[in-house]
Formats: structure tokens, sequence, C-alpha cells
């Protein structure tokens, strides 16, 4: 990417921004131009000394990005000993808790391995050290891997029997509705098991993902791998299906186009993209990595002109530091990511007017409370424009 552009765009998408906003995102770019934080900000040195630092420590936990700031305080040099230490203990407890929930991970991995089960590990543990090369940079709350749906009752009873992993009940009976994942928990570790990595707006066929994958190395272990090309269409749909937040799921993407250092063939990734009807998000995500973040993409999507992005782009940003503010709301507004104007139209009336399962998940009911399901579907069209979270 050519680091003036960058800088150039940084301006006029942020500059708007409070002063710690600004200073977070420069702070998540692995890649920034070789200037001066002043520089890059375009800002004084007397407004940097201005820096409310317990709103930058928020927001940045908010983002679950406390780490990369530490990791980029060493560079900018602008921090006070007491901010910097205080950094250094979030970096810290990051990299035991991710040491942790690597072992457990390797634990899982061999557990259905040994039984010629398949796994695929999704982010975690695998993208903190393999992506960003840094254990403490990357914090994650869950344990994420991929099986074929044939395997999916035996990797149950394998967890339960020989991992201690229970799924409850309910959860599992909406998101088998609904979803492509179940969620199991061991009470000390949270564990998502996906049967597929996209659902609701877009489909993808099971098989698509364990075509061309290969083999990679985590902990001295050899792990499946997904094809580059389809790892990033999967961290692609995760942001939109999060609504772009919190911003280490942006970080994450960026990093991963980073650390393949010109191995993805766009060319085929794009094809992904067209045959599944990913486009529009496609272009708008890539455009918004290269601006917001300097990541390492081709310069033909930066270019890309997009409607809406000026709109959309905006809307990210400010998701980032407002938290889930009318999040299902805001949702309507990203479905015009989607590529087709029938698209658009069919998933916003079936955000208005989803299925049971659906209802049960976004307002926390039991799967067996019929009476409450139906009370918030009519409420649901109201809630939407209302409902704050």
């Amino acid at each position: 990417m050519n680091h003036d552009t960058g800088k150039n765009n940084f301006s006029a998408l942020l500059l708007s921004l409070p002063i710690e906003e600004r200073l977070i995102i420069v702070c998540c770019q692995k890649h920034s131009p070789d200037l001066s934080i002043s520089e890059i900000l375009q800002v004084s040195a007397s407004e940097l000394k201005s820096l409310d630092y317990d709103r930058l420590y928020n927001l940045s936990s908010l983002n679950g990005v406390l780490p990369l700031i530490y990791n980029r305080s060493k560079q900018f040099n602008i921090f006070p000993a007491e901010f910097i230490n205080k950094l250094h203990f979030e970096y810290l407890k990051t990299a035991a808790t991710n040491l942790l929930q690597s072992q457990e991970l390797i634990r899982i991995i061999q557990v259905l391995n040994n039984a010629d089960i398949d796994v695929i590990p999704l982010k975690g543990p695998v993208a903190a050290e393999n992506i960003f090369g840094d254990v403490g940079l990357y914090p994650f709350s869950d344990l994420d891997i991929l099986v074929r749906t044939a395997d999916l009752d035996k990797s149950g009873e394998l967890l339960k029997q020989e991992a201690g992993y229970v799924m409850p009940e309910d959860i599992g009976k909406t998101l088998l509705s609904d979803h492509y994942h179940y969620i199991y928990s061991n009470g000390r570790h949270s564990l998502e098991v996906h049967w597929n990595l996209v659902k609701r707006y877009y489909q993808i066929p099971e098989g698509f993902w364990w075509e061309g994958t290969g083999q990679g190395d985590f902990q001295g272990i050899t792990i499946t791998e997904l094809e580059p090309e389809k790892y990033l269409l999967y961290l692609i749909f995760r942001l939109f299906d999060h609504q772009f937040s919190p911003m280490r799921f942006m970080v994450l993407a960026a990093e991963f186009i980073n650390s393949q250092k010109g191995d993805i063939n766009w060319k085929k990734f794009i094809g992904y993209a067209e045959k599944y009807r990913m486009t529009r998000l496609v272009h708008f995500v890539l455009k918004l990595l290269g601006e917001l973040l300097a990541s390492n993409v081709p310069e033909q999507f930066i270019k890309k002109r997009i409607l809406g992005y000026e709109y959309l782009s905006k809307s990210v940003v400010a998701g980032f530091f407002q938290g889930e503010q009318r999040a299902h709301l805001n949702m309507l507004a990203y479905i015009s990511l989607l590529d087709s104007p029938p698209a658009v139209i069919g998933t916003t009336l079936s955000r208005i007017f989803p299925s049971a399962g659906e209802i049960r998940l976004r307002y926390g009911i039991s799967h067996g409370d019929t009476l409450k399901t139906l009370f918030y579907y009519v409420l649901n069209p109201f809630l939407l424009v209302f409902r704050k979270k």
C-alpha cells in the first residue's frame, strides 16, 4: 500500500474524531507511515499532552486492543511511565490467558484427532501466535473449531467424555435452527464447534471450507488450516455479522493480510466472493482495511468506488467508540452491503420478522417459553428502532 495514500485517507476519514480515538486507530496499524506520532495524527505537541488517559484506556479495553497500544507505546514514546506500566500488565495478563487457552485447544484437537475427526482451529490462540507473532497481542474469549457435519455427534460425545464439555440444551437447540455452531463449556473454557462459517445472509456449502486445506504448525503440533483466501472470506463475514466491532476483529483481518506477505491469490479470492454473492461486502471491507488500518491491501481495492462508502465507513468507526448502541438498527444499514436489491429487501424483512429461534437468541428467551417468544416477536419491529443494545 502507498503510505501517502494511507495518510491522506486517514485524515479524510478520522480527523473529526477526538485525539484519543485517532491514537487508538494509529496504534492498531502495524505498518504506519514513517512519521512522528504528531505528524500522523496531525496534531501539535501541546494537543498530545492533553490526552485523557482514562478515556484512552477505557476505549482501548472496549475494543480489545490494550496489548496493541502497549506494543506501539514503545515506538511512539509519548505515554507516561505509569500508563505504560498499566498497559504492560494487560499485555502480560493477555499472554498468560492465551497460553492457558492454547494448551486447552491442543488438548481438544488431540482428543478429536485421536478419534479420526478432522479439526480446523479458528482465530483465538492460533491467530495470536501465527498471525500476530506474539501470544500477548490478541485477546480472545473463547475457542473456536470447525468440524464436518458428519462428525458433530461424535465430537460432542468425545468432548463430554474426555474433556468435560457440556452444551446447554436451550442454547443448543436454538443454534441448531438458526446458526452453524454449538456452544460448549467445561466451567473454565468456552468452546464453539462450527460446521459452517457463514449464516443467514449468505449461502455457502459446508464442504467449501474443507477444499484446499493445508497444514501448519501450532506450538509443536501439526494443525489443519483453511486455504488463505477462504480464511479471509470467513474473517470478512465475521466482521459483517458482528457489525465490525470491536476493533480487534478488524485488526485481525488486517494483520492476516499483512502476515500473508503477498501469498493471497486475489483473483481466486474475488472469484469466491463473486460465486457466493459477497462482492460488495468484500470490496467495502478491503477498502476500509487499507484506509483505516494501513493493511497491505492491493491498491485496486483501495481506489474502488463503493456506493454509500462514506456513510458506512463513518458508521463503523463510530461503532468502535460508542459500544453496541442500537445494534439491530445499525445492522439494517449494513445489510445494504449485500450484493443485490432482492437480497437487501429479503434480509431486511427477515431482521424485522425473524424466525422464532432468532427471537430467542436475540432476547435471551428459553427454548420452551412460547408465549414470551410470541410477545417479543410482535414487539421486535419497535425494539429494532428503540432498543439500545
